[in-house]
């Protein structure tokens, strides 16, 4: 009779504990799209389970598309002291299109510095004296030109 009560009990709490798992599938998404006119001569991303893609253009303002949460914005993006900066706070679960996009005009960057936990990173005719670039879950590849160097988290 203990055992089928232990059981039982197991049972329930093996239940609930599945009740305590956090969800975020009912996060709705959107595609953004954020234009950078200040110069800048550097590029800093901090990213959680996204693939990144960097590409040189001939435009003038620096592009970036993403997508971020309807209810609560999940990217920062500033500049300091002429750097780009593209950091990403929060995960998204049961997002279709998680990638970063950045479209930076055509020139040689002081620093390009990549970190994503579980995605990609393609560098598409971009130069820049030093590279920092790491994934746990990912590829890195592209044409580089300068120095390689080792991201520090």
């Amino acid at each position: 009779m203990k055992k089928v009560i232990m059981s039982i009990l197991m049972i329930g709490v093996l239940l609930g504990m599945t009740g305590c798992i956090v969800r975020d599938d009912t996060t709705k998404y959107k595609r953004e799209t954020r234009k950078i006119s200040e110069e800048i001569v550097g590029l800093e991303i901090e990213d959680i389970s996204s693939d990144i893609q960097i590409l040189s253009e001939d435009i003038e303002d620096v592009l970036i598309e993403y997508t971020d949460s309807v209810d609560e914005q999940l990217y920062t993006i500033e500049v300091d002291n002429k750097i780009l900066k593209v950091a990403k706070k929060k995960t998204t679960v049961n997002n279709e299109e998680s990638n970063v996009i950045i479209k930076l005009p055509s020139k040689i960057y002081s620093l390009i510095s990549v970190i994503t936990t579980n995605g990609d990173v393609e560098l598409n005719k971009i130069k820049s004296t030093v590279y920092r670039c790491s994934t746990e879950n990912g590829d890195i590849r592209g044409i580089l030109e300068g120095k390689i160097g080792r991201a520090h988290v």
